[in-house]
């Protein structure tokens, strides 16, 4: 197990070598629902799916809405007092390519408040590096990420649909992606996750 760790720290070492000067930045989350109305009937399907299959109430949300793959969310809820929560939502095909949207799958699992701490500054930190000046973009097989982050009653949203595979981005939305595998069930080392996200932290603050 010692071994183990050395090597997933000498891979994160040489990761945050490889993205060294590249930056995290994400772009402010604009819809362009009001200009077009495709787009706004699918904002409003995702809108509908998600406020049937999970809480309103949130620490941090993540959607990844993709051009031609089903699109997939988690989020991490406070159930009580140190306890907490990670909901998936997927669904059985594209939003843009079908009109039943009844096809949901939804997953529940426990999560532990260290990890919780670790993802919640993550994507604090990923939202204050909103710009406007970032270009929009179509990310690799279409797919846009969307990061939200609620505190004290306000809900912050960016979103990223490039990013290069040798990048801290790239790192970051396979965390997400590690999140999603383990609220569904799949044997996930959080302790692990929890390094890496701490040292993604440390690259980016």
């Amino acid at each position: 197990m010692k071994i183990y760790h050395t090597l997933l720290f000498i891979f994160l070492f040489i990761t945050a070598l490889s993205s060294k000067g590249q930056g995290v930045s994400i772009s402010p989350c604009v819809h362009f629902g009001d200009e077009i109305p495709a787009i706004r009937e699918y904002n409003e399907k995702l809108e509908r799916l998600l406020s049937e299959g999970l809480n309103a109430d949130y620490i941090v949300r993540f959607i990844a809405k993709s051009s031609i793959e089903p699109e997939y969310v988690f989020q991490i809820d406070e159930i009580d007092s140190s306890e907490f929560e990670i909901s998936t939502l997927t669904l059985r095909s594209n939003l843009w390519n079908t009109k039943n949207v009844d096809s949901i799958f939804c997953k529940k699992r426990e999560i532990k408040e260290d990890l919780v701490v670790e993802i919640s500054t993550l994507f604090k930190i990923l939202i204050g590096s909103v710009s406007a000046k970032n270009a929009y973009g179509v990310g690799e097989g279409g797919i846009t990420y969307n990061f939200f982050y609620s505190s004290e009653g306000t809900i912050r949203c960016g979103e990223v649909a490039t990013h290069s595979k040798n990048s801290l981005l790239n790192e970051v939305i396979q965390v997400c992606d590690n999140l999603m595998q383990y609220a569904q069930g799949e044997d996930i080392k959080l302790r692990d996750l929890c390094h890496k996200v701490k040292f993604i932290i440390k690259q980016i603050e």
